[in-house]
């Protein structure tokens, strides 16, 4: 749940500005493996080493295993909810 939204989730991704990423680059990413429209996607922060992004809908168990083949700056994706990445090293 992102800003009491509870249809909209954030996620990680594992790519950064250290791997060369932008926002648009991970839009790419996002609406051309999984069906997702660029209006699906809310915020999305780029770190040193990872990014955040808000999605809505929740993501089903299909589409994560579609986007994990998906790449971003030539790294794969990394994509889990954001809780799976305690401490975003």
């Amino acid at each position: 749940m992102v800003n009491g939204d509870p249809a909209t989730d954030r996620y990680w991704v594992g790519v950064g500005h250290a791997h060369g990423t932008s926002p648009g680059a991970i839009v790419g990413a996002l609406t051309g493996e999984s069906g997702l429209r660029g209006s699906d996607l809310g915020r999305i922060d780029v770190f040193g080493r990872f990014s955040l992004v808000e999605i809505k809908p929740r993501l089903s168990e299909d589409t994560l295993c579609r986007l994990a083949r998906a790449k971003v700056a030539g790294r794969p994706l990394q994509l889990c909810p954001d809780a799976c990445q305690p401490g975003h090293d």
